[in-house]
């Protein structure tokens, strides 16, 4: 599939939210657990097609690149604070992905109160969060 095209209400083709969250470690796998209920009610609404959620294994590097050596953290990620980050002080990144028919889709969901009440415990587990929506030029099934 390719497009690129915009229309009126934003991007015509299909595109990609791409949103990186820092949780603190102790704090994973209720983020996982949270997470999970969000994507099955979200993947049942209009427009959706697919998410995932990733997380990075091991140090990342000045450059953000996981397996560098370097403090443990990624660089450019900012965003409003919530959470107590766990008791450990450590972090996990996340990174989510959604994809959407369009940007209308996309935005009628974010822009929504029940979205908003639906990721409530999300916000609260994370540290920081930054997002990116981004037009999917093409997209290969493996």
């Amino acid at each position: 599939m390719v497009d690129g095209g915009t229309a009126a209400g934003g991007r015509s083709g299909p595109v990609r939210a791409v949103l990186t969250v820092r949780v603190g470690t102790g704090n994973s796998e209720a983020f996982v657990r949270a997470w999970s209920e969000v994507a099955a009610w979200a993947g049942s609404q209009p427009g959706c097609l697919r998410q995932s959620l990733c997380r990075e294994d091991g140090p990342t590097g000045a450059d953000g690149v996981a397996g560098v050596d370097g403090p443990d953290r990624v660089a450019g990620v900012d965003g409003v604070s919530s959470g107590d980050g766990g008791p450990d002080g450590g972090e996990a990144v996340f990174t989510i992905t959604s994809d959407w028919r369009d940007e209308r889709s996309f935005r009628a969901f974010e822009r929504s109160d029940d979205q908003d009440a639906a990721t409530a415990e999300l916000r609260k587990l994370r540290r920081s969060a930054r997002m990116r929506l981004v037009a999917i030029v093409a997209h290969v099934p493996g």
